[in-house]
């Protein structure tokens, strides 16, 4: 069973490459390597985030916002963290999942911050990548190799 979850942990990590996946060229560049299912999580935040209007986000400093929701008109404070601090939301879906919501996208759509601008220990995330270690772009094994193991 074990040799059976390495190959599987292998062989997903090697699915979610930009080698193996054919990504929209549209899609954001930090969302081309992790994991299919965030990338799905982030895309469909990133479209609720459509309807929230510039309007609806008041800076309150360098680091933390005031996010209008544009559907219930319930104010969220979203925090992208500092250096040591992970970032916080006081919606349901950050509380759930901890991966971005629509309040943190619509701040990021607006280009008011960046992803570049969450905290360090957030953003590189060893849960928004793939295992690294695993492989190089030049030894990347293929489906095939996978299933002789």
């Amino acid at each position: 069973m074990t040799s059976f979850l390495i190959v599987l942990y292998v062989q997903l990590n090697v699915q979610y490459t930009d080698s193996y996946w054919q990504y929209n060229l549209e899609l954001s560049a930090f969302l081309r390597n992790p994991p299919v299912d965030f990338v799905q999580h982030v895309q469909s935040r990133w479209t609720s985030a459509e309807t929230v209007p510039e309007e609806n986000i008041t800076q309150l400093n360098n680091r933390q916002y005031w996010v209008t929701s544009s559907d219930t008109d319930n104010v969220y404070k979203v925090s992208l963290g500092e250096v040591y601090s992970m970032p916080a939301r006081e919606c349901y879906d950050w509380t759930r999942y901890h991966w971005p919501c629509k309040h943190m996208m619509a701040i990021f759509q607006h280009g008011v911050k960046m992803r570049d601008d969450l905290c360090p220990a957030y953003r590189d995330s060893p849960f928004f990548a793939l295992d690294a270690d695993l492989f190089d772009e030049a030894s990347l094994p293929t489906l095939q190799m996978l299933q002789v193991l």
